[in-house]
């Protein structure tokens, strides 16, 4: 199972017979078999905590219900967001961590995020979606933080 670091910046559907996510790191691509939300959820539980726990937390702590940031290893800063339902096989993670910034392209249609390392990646997402995502995984960083 692929194990997510401070390298992450992006996990995403790859629709393969082999591989069903790519993973976009600061250095490298890597392939993998299970589906994102699997990877998210694997994780999750590797560094302490289940996904259910995990949002039953963020719901208890900042009132969101939808679309949750998931703080995936609190204690070395990993969070990641959905750009959609989870539960939808288009749904790619971004993690908060390795986002330098986010610009809106084609009226607000669609979203350029500029990863640390200097890349780019496009998203068919709006941008209103995409920096709303990004400002609640902020504060669910602000309020885990204080919890240590």
């Amino acid at each position: 199972m692929y194990r997510i670091s401070n390298n992450t910046l992006v996990i995403l559907p790859y629709y393969d017979l082999t591989y069903q996510s790519k993973v976009i790191e600061k250095d490298k691509k890597v392939f993998i078999t299970e589906a994102p939300l699997r990877v998210i959820r694997e994780n999750c539980l590797h560094y302490g905590s289940s996904y259910e726990g995990r949002k039953q937390s963020v719901t208890y702590h900042l009132g969101y219900t939808q679309k949750l940031p998931i703080p995936i290893h609190p204690a070395t800063l990993i969070y990641a967001f959905p750009t959609q339902s989870p539960v939808s096989y288009d749904c790619i993670w971004l993690f908060y961590q390795g986002i330098r910034g986010i610009r809106p392209l084609e009226t607000n249609s669609k979203t350029a995020i500029q990863f640390i390392n200097g890349t780019e990646f496009i998203l068919a997402q709006s941008y209103h979606t995409i920096h709303t995502q990004f400002e609640r995984t902020g504060m669910c960083k602000v309020i885990f933080d204080q919890l240590k």
